[in-house]
């Protein structure tokens, strides 16, 4: 009958030196000493004393491969600036390719999806970088902005809840601090004078409504509608 791997019970013999050089090895890159413990039929406080006497530290390793990664890096990024522009062409007239790389939003675009092949590609530093560099062109591109858009361009939705004011979100964004003596913005200025000359022309058309009103119920009792009618 076969016993699970877990089950077999660890081997009291002595294990060659060539052995442990493997299982330092594999302790080295991150096996656990029950893990090997279970693979070379020893126990874990074997492999731990193996650790101890042969300075067997996962830390040490960790950093020495940290080190050796962030050495190539370096080298790698020395490397490409000390490249000679006349190689890559960094300043040579724009060709037919270049057509539309002057829009910071499609630079944004293509540098992100950079990134992402570069991240696949478990090359952290370079998709780290595109990164940054494509969340630079958006902003270059916000700056810029995009098309204005207009009452025909506008989606139907936004201009509706525009309309309807819903939430209030747009009386809030035309809001104005009395208190506030700084600058106006145009716009704002441009808003409310509308909205007074609307609220002026309400209140003349309620003033005429009641006057023609007040005329008619002079001459249906037979008054003189120019007469003053104390109260009304």
């Amino acid at each position: 009958m076969t016993r699970k791997i877990e089950e077999a019970q660890p081997t009291w013999f002595r294990l060659s030196d060539e052995s442990w050089a493997e299982i330092g090895e594999a302790y080295r890159n991150g096996a656990t000493a029950k893990e090997l413990a279970i693979r070379w039929k020893v126990s874990p406080s074997s492999i731990y004393r193996h650790a101890w006497e042969g300075g067997w530290t996962k830390k040490r390793s960790a950093d020495a491969d940290a080190r050796a990664n962030a050495e190539g890096i370096g080298a790698e990024e020395r490397a490409d600036q000390t490249r000679p522009d006349m190689e890559v062409g960094l300043f040579a007239p724009p060709g037919p390719e270049d057509a539309g790389l002057g829009d910071p939003a499609a630079l944004a675009e293509q540098a992100m999806a950079a990134s992402v092949r570069a991240m696949r590609a478990r090359l952290f530093a370079e998709a780290e970088k595109l990164a940054r560099l494509s969340e630079t062109y958006g902003r270059m591109a916000e700056k810029r902005g995009g098309p204005a858009v207009t009452i025909e361009t506008i989606d139907l939705e936004t201009l509706c809840d525009i309309v309807m004011n819903k939430d209030g979100r747009v009386g809030e964004r035309f809001r104005v601090d009395p208190d506030d003596p700084g600058p106006r913005d145009p716009v704002l200025v441009r808003y409310w004078m509308h909205r007074y000359a609307e609220r002026e022309a309400f209140k003349e058309q309620v003033r005429r409504v009641r006057a023609n009103a007040r005329k008619a119920a002079c001459r249906a009792v037979g008054l003189d509608p120019d007469a003053p009618l104390p109260g009304f």
